[in-house]
């Protein structure tokens, strides 16, 4: 996907920390789930986004499965899930859990605050995928 109007040069850099850090957790036999997209940098405040495919965004699957109350309730993600999963309950459930610990973790430990349903992503295999399209 091209991208025009942002500084791309700070994703990069914050998903090479990412990549970093889960290397790190890897090494030391914490099984933290992280699923990484690509970004290429093409000229001043413009570059290449990688589509991640099979995912939807979270304020998407609360509008799907929810009503206004659904940011509220686990019951919307739970369905989706349930509905585009392609392994075991217990396996997407684990999936889940390791990622979102993973982002959680390195998403306070960089300082980065814009996350809102639109940023955060569900792939079908349980990961969570943070497009960061950072506000530094």
């Amino acid at each position: 996907m091209f991208k025009k109007g942002d500084d791309l040069r700070q994703d990069i850099l914050t998903l090479q920390i990412f990549k970093i850090m889960h290397n790190l957790w890897f090494e030391s036999g914490v099984k933290l789930k992280m699923n990484n997209y690509n970004v290429i940098c093409t000229g001043y405040f413009q570059g290449m986004l990688q589509i991640v495919t099979e995912s939807e965004t979270l304020a998407t699957i609360h509008k799907q499965f929810g009503s206004i109350i659904a940011p509220f309730s686990s019951k919307p993600l739970k369905q989706w899930l349930k509905n585009n999963s392609k392994c075991s309950e217990k396996e997407y459930t684990e999936n889940f859990k390791l990622s979102c610990a993973a982002y959680c973790l390195a998403t306070f430990v960089l300082g980065i605050g814009d996350r809102h349903n639109d940023n955060i992503m569900i792939k079908e295999v349980s990961y969570l995928v943070i497009y960061l399209l950072i506000e530094w």
